[in-house]
């Protein structure tokens, strides 16, 4: 069977019905083992469907392990930081680059780890009274998207470093599926946020220039 690569269970019969003899069968790779006897063919159907079954199973376990393996090496390639949450909210996957960050920025084991955490919870939590508005948004789409009001929620938020100013953005997506639930990506934007703000800060600067001019200037800031 090893040889030519079939996956096919293989039922022992034998004459001899000591323990030594199975035993061996088993090592050697029989799923099932069957002592010959007056009625052994009458039980032998029923020993057969009974390994076809487990085969199948086992086939079938095997196949979910490589599509989950699949999916956690897609989720892992990313360089977002990644949460998939069931349909209450409940984070129940992350990716490498969530726990890569959470380390660096020396977060609890809970939320390096936060499988079984809410994360409605969370944001609720921030966004209590005198928290954070941008906590609230977050929530409030997020519980849409759980909700099949919305397929997308897109939000983007600072989230300063003790020695760095930082800018984040938090896409959530409806997951697929009957089982509901959402995916919720984190990208960090610093850097095309600073791109913005010296664009902006480059036109008020030549608009100031034009304003006290003592000649005319036209500027055209969408470059036509």
């Amino acid at each position: 069977r090893d040889e030519r690569r079939l996956d096919l269970p293989v039922v022992l019969v034998s004459a001899q019905g000591d323990g030594e003899v199975a035993a061996q069968a088993f090592r050697f790779g029989a799923a099932d083992y069957l002592v010959k006897h007056a009625s052994y063919l009458f039980e032998l159907p029923a020993v057969l469907e009974a390994v076809h079954d487990r085969a199948q199973l086992a086939r079938e376990q095997a196949a979910l392990r490589e599509s989950e393996a699949l999916v956690r090496a897609v989720l892992d390639s990313l360089t977002a930081q990644v949460a998939v949450l069931d349909a209450q909210g409940t984070i129940i996957s992350v990716n490498q680059a969530w726990r890569d960050f959470a380390t660096r920025n020396g977060a609890s084991p809970a939320t390096v780890n936060p499988v079984g955490v809410g994360y409605l919870a969370a944001c609720k939590g921030v966004s209590a009274p005198g928290g954070d508005e941008t906590a609230r948004r977050a929530a409030a789409g997020i519980q849409a998207v759980l909700d099949g009001e919305r397929e997308r929620f897109s939000l983007e938020y600072p989230c300063d470093a003790a020695d760095e100013e930082r800018w984040f953005l938090m896409n959530v997506s409806r997951r697929l599926g009957p089982h509901g639930g959402a995916t919720i990506a984190h990208e960090n934007i610093t850097e095309r946020k600073f791109a913005e703000l010296r664009l902006q800060l480059s036109e008020a600067n030549l608009r100031a220039i034009a304003d006290n001019a003592s000649v005319g200037i036209r500027v055209n800031f969408e470059g036509r």
